[in-house]
């Protein structure tokens, strides 16, 4: 396989690049960025809810966005904005969104505050704000996706921050890690595996102009999805949704299809990258299972991901749903000497769960963790509308109407974790991988391998 190139030239990305301060047009400047405190009192985006959400409003409104509200008995609203990426690969889209973020939250007035998130399958955008400053919030988000020019000054000093941010994620271990096993999970000519590199020229060499056309293109033409989280007085109404977000309406984007999933091999493949002097490895695994969106929100796959959270080799896991497959990303960084222990742990785990061997103590204890979580995010509506939101966004690629999804909006665990049994489990850990044929990628001293021996076979990257 050809050398993978990751190094950039920080001088070069960052050179050329004016600072300056000012707002977006029309936008009042404020002195400093907005701070948590700078809102009221009961306006935190921490601040819990006085109870639970248990009525969620979804529909379609003029033009096809799919939106929901969510009547609440909170001291703030909470909005997003969320909408498929078409291709991870396309590092430019997720830049701009959380480039927009920042932008919007310097210009925005007390009392209102924006953010910008990414995950490999969403780009989401939102605030928190005030009551009485939620529907001004909401003009600024509009006006932001939907044909907004960008301030010169402001869009330089950010782009030049988010440009070093960008470079150290994109250069880290996992980042790394993730490339060469989505390459090796889907094929390097699948968006899904193809090396994000190629858009760092284009960020290096963006321009304001090619910013503003792009986002003003960028959520149109994906699949979007609304959510409004807060006092049923001061949720706007469709008709000021369709009015402000009414050309978020194409058609749903169509994910190009997986090609293939993992061949059958005879052993354990590693993919290791050395770093001679590092005292800590990073290793990471990818799970693939052949599962729809509705088969990975279902009980035995979020108990199985929550489980190998749980695991004793303290493997962290995300769970990525995809066009048709479900992915389980497992990574780990350690001291370089406990590293191949650490793997041969989680390999161990693995085996036992498929064969049927988890115990009851380790799904009670997940189906715990998984209703303490849900308990504590359904008391937030800021995590309530990003959970909505990335419902509904999945919800879109198998359903034409919001009436035939209605598990969509379903707050809360799956029903029935209590009854799952080990061979539940060891159904889907069976579909996801086969621990003595996976990948596994391996950032570190060539000492950290060493204790592996003959248990995989070994190929070496160069990073130059």
């Amino acid at each position: 396989m050809e050398t993978l190139r990751r190094e950039i030239a920080v001088a070069l990305m960052l050179g050329n690049l004016a600072c300056g301060r000012s707002a977006l047009p029309g936008i009042p400047p404020r002195a400093a960025p907005l701070r948590t405190e700078m809102l009221t009192p009961a306006t935190s985006s921490r601040e819990p809810l006085a109870s639970a959400p248990e009525r969620v409003e979804l529909r379609a409104i003029e033009g096809g966005l799919w939106v929901a509200t969510v009547p609440a008995e909170a001291a703030y609203v909470s909005v997003r904005l969320a909408a498929a990426r078409e291709d991870r690969g396309d590092l430019l889209d997720a830049y701009l969104v959380e480039l927009l973020g920042s932008l919007l939250d310097e210009a925005a007035p007390p009392g209102v505050r924006f953010a910008a998130a990414t995950t490999p399958e969403l780009l989401i955008v939102g605030f928190e704000a005030n009551p009485e400053s939620a529907l001004a919030a909401l003009d600024m988000l509009a006006a932001a996706v939907s044909g907004g020019e960008l301030a010169p000054e402001p869009f330089a000093r950010h782009h030049r921050r988010r440009l070093r941010d960008v470079l150290e994620r994109e250069t880290s271990s996992l980042a790394l890690m993730k490339v060469v096993l989505r390459r090796q999970v889907y094929g390097n000519d699948h968006p899904w595996g193809r090396d994000a590199d190629s858009t760092m020229d284009e960020l290096q060499e963006l321009e304001l102009e090619a910013a503003s056309e792009r986002l003003r293109e960028l959520f149109p033409r994906l699949s979007s999805a609304f959510v409004m989280v807060g006092p049923p007085e001061h949720l706007v109404s469709d008709q000021e949704i369709s009015a402000r977000l009414g050309a978020l309406t194409s058609s749903v984007a169509a994910l190009p299809p997986v090609p293939h999933l993992p061949t059958t091999k005879d052993d354990l493949s590693i993919h290791f990258f050395r770093k001679p002097y590092d005292r800590l490895t990073s290793m990471a695994l990818l799970h693939l299972a052949p599962a729809s969106n509705a088969e990975a929100d279902s009980g035995a796959f979020l108990l199985f991901a929550e489980m190998m959270k749980g695991a004793s080799s303290g493997f962290e896991t995300r769970l990525v749903r995809r066009n048709g497959v479900t992915e389980l990303l497992a990574s780990r960084t350690t001291a370089s000497g406990e590293a191949a222990a650490q793997l041969l742990l989680h390999l161990d785990w693995l085996r036992r769960v498929r064969n049927g061997g988890a115990s009851a103590e380790e799904l009670r204890a997940a189906v715990r963790r998984l209703e303490a979580r849900t308990l504590r995010s359904r008391g937030r509506p800021d995590l309530v509308s990003e959970e909505l939101a990335a419902r509904l966004v999945r919800a879109r690629r198998g359903c034409g109407t919001p009436a035939e999804c209605p598990d969509a909006v379903a707050l809360g665990t799956p029903p029935g974790l209590d009854a799952l049994k080990a061979e539940d489990i060891a159904e889907v850990a069976r579909r996801c991988i086969d621990p003595d044929r996976a990948d596994v990628a391996w950032v570190g001293p060539p000492s950290s391998l060493h204790p592996l021996g003959a248990r995989g076979r070994v190929y070496e990257y160069e990073v130059e």
